[in-house]
């Protein structure tokens, strides 16, 4: 029988494992670092060790990684004295809530009310919601229901400011009333009377801001979860807030076990996971298709004989390439002159955008907008709210600012101009074209399919990705004359 006790370090905020299986346990819960796998081949004297841990030689884990932890021990089949002090069981103890919904001026679906429940349940965890699956509205009843049963201050946190204001208008479309909801960012003081404080995490980061309200908050929800990584400094903040009830809310969580680890040590395990697919069957969401334009360029670049040996001079000169190429621009002019709905495209950088912008422009007799980090919040609205009210205009976005976030069910199609690979990025970008709209049977995202070596590297990432979501897609080969 292996004894395994499970203990709080109150000085540093964190559990603490004491058994002699302990080794194995940490094992299992690390992963191989790269970089020191690397450096190792060339080190001398010192080797520095090549797996990072979560949990610490000593045995201490962020409290709610225990569940997965549990859950790991239940498959070695091995047997277990399993103690739990009391000191660790009143970090997590809560009392039991009951599971009456708080009605809102709009009715929840079926896998909305069941994601609640389940939360309501365990009184922490994750919860995974695709893009377009009204994540607002199960917040806002979440938190409704709690408050209506325990006296909590409340704090949501989310990824920017934008979302800020767009939670804070939701939850009082919702029925939520003014005084009892307000903001948190650098051009709104919150009001300490309010009841719920939506914040946007950059805020909490900001060496000017007084973060000694943190220390009141009882209940904690933090939207689009997934940016809690393990290296972040939201890390640092989120061990201020001693909330007990806390949930995160995202559509994808990080692919690197270590950042997911870190998730559900702060949270909890996941609680609830409809997938986006579902919700298309289920005619929840809008069907999406993907037009992938593949370019068979003839005109290829002269690469310097130094990028042979570069990576990040090859990829740069690469890219480059691709943000000038008058045949590329001229495909995108095509797609946007042939569609009669509005169309967003996505770009990764600013000169891209301006060189966007100057061509379509100059080609197109549609309104062109170029959204970047340096239009402010209600410039950005006024674009959003002129496209949920007319067609024909065409929105070209830095995809970072885009991607999460911004609610515009008039939105048909979206061109992915440069995007990368990263998958929680695609995945929240296909879902800005998701939300139901009475002109929308069907969205499109036409992705540009560059036949270079970083092109398609980035490609067979995204072709993968399309499958796993289950989206009917096409290629079509375009060749530069």
């Amino acid at each position: 029988m292996i004894k395994l006790i499970v203990d709080y370090d109150s000085g540093r905020k964190k559990g603490i494992l004491i058994t002699d299986y302990l080794s194995v346990i940490r094992e299992h819960f690390s992963v191989e670092d790269k970089d020191q796998v690397f450096k190792r081949r060339f080190s001398v004297g010192y080797r520095p060790p090549t797996r990072k841990y979560v949990i610490t030689p000593q045995g201490r884990f962020e409290p709610r990684l225990l569940f997965i932890i549990l859950d790991f021990l239940k498959t070695q089949n091995i047997p277990l004295d399993i103690q739990i002090t009391e000191n660790f069981k009143t970090i997590l103890q809560t009392p039991t809530l009951n599971k009456e919904l708080v009605k809102l001026n709009i009715p929840l679906r079926d896998y909305q009310e069941e994601s609640i429940l389940e939360a309501l349940e365990a009184k922490s965890g994750v919860i995974l919601l695709p893009t377009s699956a009204g994540k607002t509205l199960v917040i806002a009843t979440l938190i409704l229901s709690i408050l209506k049963q325990q006296n909590l201050k409340t704090l949501i946190l989310v990824p920017n400011i934008q979302l800020v204001t767009q939670t804070h208008s939701d939850f009082i479309e919702y029925g939520i009333l003014p005084k009892d909801v307000t903001m948190w960012t650098g051009n709104h003081i919150p009001n300490k009377n309010a009841k719920i404080i939506v914040c946007n995490i950059q805020i909490l980061q900001s060496e000017k801001q007084d973060l000694s309200l943190l220390k009141e908050i009882g209940l904690l929800v933090v939207d689009e979860v997934h940016v809690c990584k393990k290296t972040n400094l939201i890390n640092k903040i989120l061990d201020q807030i001693p909330a007990k009830y806390r949930f995160g809310f995202t559509g994808t969580l990080p692919d690197n076990n270590l950042d997911q680890w870190n998730i559900f040590g702060k949270f909890g395990k996941i609680l609830y996971k409809k997938k986006s697919y579902d919700l298309r069957e289920q005619n929840y969401i809008t069907e999406v298709v993907v037009a992938v334009l593949k370019i068979l360029y003839t005109n290829l670049p002269r690469f310097s004989q130094s990028s042979a040996i570069n990576p990040i001079q090859a990829y740069e000169e690469e890219i480059q390439f691709l943000q000038t190429n008058t045949f590329r621009n001229s495909i995108i002019t095509k797609i946007v002159n042939k569609l009669d709905k509005n169309t967003l495209i996505l770009v990764d950088r600013i000169i891209h955008g301006e060189e966007l912008l100057r061509v379509l422009q100059s080609n197109t007799d549609k309104q062109v907008y170029f959204v970047n980090g340096n239009v402010d919040i209600d410039e950005r609205e006024k674009i959003r709210s002129l496209m949920e009210q007319q067609d024909n205009i065409v929105c070209i976005a830095i995809s970072k600012i885009f991607s999460t976030g911004i609610n515009i069910k008039n939105l048909h199609n979206i061109v992915f101009a440069a995007i990368g690979k990263a998958k929680i990025k695609i995945i929240q970008s296909i879902g800005r074209t998701l939300r139901k709209h009475a002109t929308k049977k069907r969205a499109t995202i036409f992705d540009i399919w560059d036949n270079l070596k970083y092109g398609n590297n980035h490609m067979m990432e995204r072709l993968t990705l399309y499958q796993e979501e289950k989206i009917p897609m096409s290629i079509t080969e375009i060749k530069e004359s």
